[in-house]
């Protein structure tokens, strides 16, 4: 069926890409929120970009899935993930400082269940 001269189904599949074009950039300002002079900017540019930043070419994964992980997520992966060896060429003030940097844009973290009933 036709309405206002677009076929439905090219409707639907061009309603189904505004919304995953506008998913897509609630995503950017969480790398726009980070400072040019972030001292973690400097360790990912040295160190991550190069792959990071061509996730096609090198099959890793994106800046934009990197900045959804948790820090305690970003810290298990560099120091005993698949990045530990990338890794190993970094300080634990750099590891902390690209952890930093990957995670500015985003919420504080709200306790959660596993908050409450942890022993202090």
């Amino acid at each position: 069926m036709r309405a206002g001269g677009i076929p439905m189904r090219l409707r639907n599949t061009m309603r189904l890409a505004a919304l995953g074009l506008g998913f897509g950039l609630m995503a950017l300002p969480a790398a726009a929120q980070v400072a040019p002079d972030h001292p973690g900017r400097a360790v990912y540019n040295k160190s991550c970009s190069t792959c990071h930043d061509n996730p096609g070419a090198t099959r890793a994964a994106t800046l934009v899935s990197m900045q959804q992980q948790s820090p305690a997520r970003l810290r298990e992966i560099l120091t005993t993930g698949v990045m530990q060896p990338m890794a190993a060429g970094l300080s634990p003030q750099e590891i902390t400082d690209v952890i930093a940097f990957l995670t500015a844009g985003q919420a504080a973290a709200s306790p959660t269940w596993t908050d409450a009933i942890m022993c202090t």
